[in-house]
């Protein structure tokens, strides 16, 4: 019963993920800073993690910049509103649109962890599904983008960021509503939290108007 009720939940609420590597430590801070406690929405944060004390701490300097709790993600720990879910190190996530699946990341070259949760986010969360891609060497989550746009979600990239290879091949797909500072990002998304009164209610943030062009800082 309990796991029906958690589906019927997660049909109602939109699920965020952001995905960085080198360099977008700030990204996070200043987006999570904006973030409000009632924002009626769940983060999932999927970062090229290493393992050791720094892990630790990239927790702690989380939390401390958030206004809603930070948890590092657990095998099958179920998805829930006004929370941020920080991804284990050295393990792939993806979701049902209930919970968070963990396994063991196989390493293959340039890790793809943020694409693998993004292209199940999409496939499984829809239109309630916004993808946002920091600062990173690589391409990993750029991928994913159409997954997302063809779903009917929301697309994210970092105008500003320090290292620009995983902005740079993300926008170069073309499936970028987006291109914005962190703090730009941070709040567009402050800006679109659902109202206390309409996350009790069950329902859904109004539709978007379809983006006909990238959207950037003014």
């Amino acid at each position: 019963m309990e796991l029906l009720e958690a589906g019927k939940h997660a049909l109602t609420f939109p699920i965020v993920c952001i995905g960085g590597s080198a360099g977008a430590l700030p990204a996070y801070l200043e987006i999570l800073s904006q973030i409000p406690v009632l924002s009626g929405s769940a983060t999932v944060i999927v970062s090229h993690r290493a393992l050791g004390p720094q892990s630790d701490v990239l927790l702690a300097l989380l939390a401390r910049a958030a206004t809603v709790e930070v948890i590092e993600a657990t095998d099958g720990m179920l998805l829930e509103p006004d929370r941020i879910f920080v991804a284990p190190p050295h393990r792939k996530i993806t979701t049902d649109g209930v919970v968070l699946i963990l396994a063991d990341e196989e390493p293959h070259g340039w890790p793809t962890i943020i694409s693998d949760f993004m292209v199940s986010l999409a496939r499984t969360c829809r239109s309630r599904a916004t993808a946002i891609i920091l600062s990173g060497m690589g391409h990993d989550g750029s991928s994913a983008l159409a997954a997302i746009k063809q779903a009917g979600g929301r697309t994210f990239v970092q105008s500003d960021a320090g290292f620009s290879s995983m902005p740079e091949a993300a926008v170069a797909t073309n499936c970028v509503d987006f291109l914005l500072s962190a703090n730009g990002i941070g709040k567009h998304l402050a800006s679109r939290s659902a109202p206390p009164s309409r996350r009790a209610a069950g329902r859904r943030p109004a539709p978007r108007k379809a983006a006909s062009a990238v959207t950037r800082d003014s």
